[in-house]
């Protein structure tokens, strides 16, 4: 049996969130690369202190990638450089560039300790289904 695709609601309100995701998902694209910053694998989401971001971007308004917030700069970031900020201590989701920026360790490592989470916490689950 083969499914068919429906149409999209079109409904004022299924209407009016698929527009505000769409808005969601152009703010959220780096001023300047157009890099995806807020949904996904690589989300870079973060927030620096306010004199560094008006240095990298005078407007004040919109997102840079990582990357592209240092080239602005002219320098790698580092831990200090950010607030001190919940959307700076939660790493779930967040970018192994930008883990690695707000903790100071290397990329490289940031994806092994990502790996060893991942697996550890796979082990657990089997575990607890093995237990049951």
């Amino acid at each position: 049996m083969t499914e068919t695709k429906r149409p999209p609601s079109m409904t004022p309100r299924a209407i009016a969130r698929r527009e505000a995701i769409a808005k969601a998902r152009s703010e959220g694209k780096c001023l300047d690369c157009s890099a995806e910053t807020t949904f996904g694998k690589n989300d870079e989401y973060y927030m620096v202190h306010d004199r560094l971001w008006l240095r990298a971007n005078p407007q004040g308004h919109g997102k840079l990638c990582i990357g592209c917030l240092e080239k602005r700069i002219g320098r790698t970031l580092r831990p200090r450089d950010f607030k001190d900020c919940p959307l700076n201590t939660s790493f779930f989701g967040k970018s192994d560039r930008l883990v690695s920026r707000l903790t100071g360790l290397t990329e490289d490592l940031v994806r092994q300790l990502k790996a060893v989470r991942a697996r550890s916490t796979a082990r657990a689950a089997a575990i607890k289904l093995l237990s049951d």
